[in-house]
């Protein structure tokens, strides 16, 4: 059975997904690609296998793919080297990448070479990326760009940690659950194990920024006071605080 390789060159979400699952824990040779994962996770080495049509040989979670055609094909379309943990890609690679299949790819890498951490009586999760030191401006532009994207600020965390890894965590948890909602809206197959330990709430500091809008456009369309209140089931002061420190602002 002749394999589809190259349907990862295709510009889809899922192709993306699982071209950042090989740049963070696959290997590349001219004329193979392998990956090999721990056997918990050997159903993911099956959604591989049955993405790019390929049928694995034995029960151990892992593949070899070769395709003289595709596999430079693809070393080109993602600068991929032979040793791509001490000669990562060229950050020009993911620049080129609309916000859609670039999150696609960093969930991929996610997956690969990611945790996501979520303490014990706690409700917040952070994601924690640490690979090679060499890999350091390429977990700085995602940091960048999922900041962009997600339109949320919060302080960075890029460095060199103390045992020379490059280290990105991301713990504003706005953000660590938009990267999740995004991982069901491109419908990607991720490890189901890592993103369901992940909690959706709304904080205080959403809540307050969504009120702040929110009861203002509805005080503008003519919605009583008292009805916004029912409404949105606050007290009179609260919505009176933020409609008169609005007006004092001259909002």
């Amino acid at each position: 059975m002749v394999n589809n390789l190259g349907i990862l060159l295709e510009e889809n979400h899922i192709s993306y997904y699982w071209m950042g699952f090989i740049l963070a824990d696959g290997s590349y040779k001219e004329r193979c690609m392998s990956l090999e994962l721990a056997e918990k996770d050997n159903d993911h080495i099956d959604k591989f296998c049955e993405y790019v049509k390929v049928i694995r040989k034995g029960k151990r979670p892992s593949v070899n793919i070769g395709n003289k055609k595709i596999l430079p094909l693809l070393a080109k379309k993602f600068d991929l080297k032979k040793n791509k943990t001490i000669y990562p890609p060229k950050v020009s690679i993911f620049e080129q990448m609309n916000d859609d299949l670039l999150l696609s790819l960093i969930i991929g890498f996610i997956d690969g070479d990611g945790n996501i951490v979520s303490p014990k009586n706690h409700k917040t999760s952070n994601i924690r990326i640490k690979v090679h030191s060499s890999w350091l401006d390429i977990l700085t532009y995602f940091d960048k760009r999922i900041k962009d994207i997600s339109t949320v600020e919060y302080k960075s965390s890029v460095k060199i940690n103390n045992e020379g890894y490059a280290l990105l965590i991301i713990s504003h948890h706005s953000v660590v659950t938009f990267l999740k909602k995004v991982t069901y809206s491109l419908k990607l197959p991720v490890l189901s194990r890592k993103w369901d330990s992940i909690m959706e709430f709304e904080t205080r500091t959403e809540k307050s920024i969504r009120l702040r809008k929110q009861i203002p456009d509805l005080y503008k369309k003519g919605i009583k006071q008292k009805d916004i209140c029912k409404q949105l089931n606050l007290s009179s002061g609260c919505v009176s605080q933020i409609l008169w420190g609005r007006s004092k602002r001259g909002d």
